[in-house]
């Protein structure tokens, strides 16, 4: 079953890897298209409660489009959740050349802050220091470290290439080792002309930051802009005066890269959720809804309308997902601005597997997943799916049909479309209600029977 919106959002940003809210009325003609024009019906609308689990999402892609996160933060109902980013590194413009007898002066890279800021759940972190590291990698970016838990101590040099404490700031400089710079001058002309075949070589860095050491809830995680610049300045020698000239040239840091972490929130996963569950982005833990209560729900309404499954045509589907009220605004302003159902997708060529938002959330006439804080909830409408679901029989239903609870995002591509995605660049974290609350997560259907 193909679902693809046309936007793979990791696959464009590793060659290698398979690489606002709005008001809305509730439009109860949709589905119409479906009946016959002879055909006798009544129009129905049902709440329903629907179970919700806990799940770790299994190989999370974390390539992004958005942000370098990297930091460390502990909460108390979710565990520590430690984040670094792998960064690739080559010459901004091709065709460099060192000149005659360089000698390296200065190699450091700029940070600069993401719009959305740093995370923290307490203001005393907003600008408590942090110790962050520049490791050297040892591999290549490719699929296999595509994903949010890939990375492997053997991935990069354990001792620091250099070390920076952080206090939060819009920008940062870290200062790399003058002997790493004067590595650079051994590249060759083939490297330097093609940033392909000087990754190869270079392979780029992984960042990473002490893991937050406190028993209390606190910590950061910050977001830099995706792409970041490393300057190199060096002199060389003239070769008709003599004379020394410095000069400086640019490299690309990032333009790749994948959010590698790990988060203690994985031994937390239940069939059952209580009257709360706290969940969180990248890789940490989901609320997650298996297609057989899904499928089971349309069941009971053709039992209940004394007809076939086949009789019951589904208008309107629309996940609720309601959380208490919170008075502490600074506290709901962490939330994601969006949450939506992804579904995954496994490559049969190569076993990658991506998690994808359905298409149906770029449509402008549903609930996309948008916080509705007057109502304390979010809304997602999953009409096409859900109505898959319920005209497919149980046997040809898979693991693509279950449904991941993630932040997710809305943007336009190069093309002026409107495409929606899983958002594995900014860290979040949200709470809703959970199955034995008075107000659970439910869906409403509004749907048609066939008489």
């Amino acid at each position: 079953m193909t679902k693809f919106s046309g936007f793979k959002s990791a696959l464009a940003a590793l060659a290698l890897i398979p690489a606002m809210t709005a008001c809305v009325e509730m439009n109860y003609s949709m589905g119409n298209g479906y009946i016959p024009e002879d055909q006798n019906y009544t129009v129905k609308h049902i709440s329903k409660e629907i179970p919700v689990q806990l799940r770790n999402p299994d190989s999370l892609q974390a390539a992004n489009l958005r942000s370098i996160a990297v930091g460390s933060i502990r909460n108390e109902n979710l565990g520590t959740t430690n984040v670094g980013s792998v960064l690739n590194f080559y010459p901004t413009l091709t065709g460099l050349r060192f000149g005659k007898n360089p000698i390296a002066e200065k190699l450091y890279i700029r940070f600069e802050k993401h719009d959305e800021g740093n995370f923290c759940t307490d203001e005393f972190y907003e600008t408590a220091p942090q110790n962050l590291h520049l490791h050297v990698l040892n591999r290549e970016i490719d699929s296999t470290l595509a994903y949010f838990d890939s990375l492997k101590p053997e991935d990069y040099d354990n001792d620091p290439l250099c070390s920076i404490v952080y206090f939060g700031d819009d920008t940062i400089n870290v200062n790399l080792p003058l002997d790493y710079a004067e590595e650079l001058f051994s590249a060759t002309e083939a490297e330097l002309d093609s940033s392909t075949v000087f990754v190869k070589r270079f392979k780029g860095f992984y960042l990473s930051c002490d893991e937050y050491a406190g028993a209390a809830p606190g910590g950061r995680i910050n977001n830099f802009n995706k792409q970041a610049s490393a300057y190199f300045r060096y002199s060389f020698e003239h070769a008709e005066s003599g004379e020394r000239i410095d000069t400086m040239i640019v490299f690309t840091v990032g333009s790749t890269a994948v959010n590698a972490g790990a988060s203690e929130s994985s031994a937390l996963e239940t069939e059952k959720t209580g009257t709360t569950m706290t969940a969180e982005g990248l890789g940490g833990i989901k609320p997650y809804i298996s297609y057989a209560d899904i499928k089971g729900i349309m069941e009971q309404i053709a039992e209940d309308e004394g007809t076939g499954i086949e009789n019951i045509i589904i208008s309107r589907a629309r996940f609720i997902f309601p959380y208490d009220e919170i008075q502490d605004y600074d506290l709901i302003n962490l939330f994601p601005e969006r949450i939506y159902p992804n579904y995954t997708y496994k490559y049969d060529n190569t076993g990658f597997k991506q998690y994808y938002t359905f298409p149906e959330m770029t449509r402008q006439d549903i609930r996309n997943g948008s916080i509705i804080r007057e109502k304390y909830r979010y809304e997602c409408d999953l009409t096409d799916e859900v109505s898959h679901i319920k005209n497919t029989a149980h046997e040809d239903l898979d693991e693509s049909d279950n449904l991941w609870i993630m932040p997710s995002i809305l943007t336009e591509n190069s093309y002026d479309q409107e495409v929606g995605y899983t958002d594995n660049s900014i860290y979040s974290f949200f709470i809703l209600n959970g199955n034995e609350s008075e107000n659970p997560p439910r869906i409403e259907i509004t749907y048609i029977v066939l008489q």
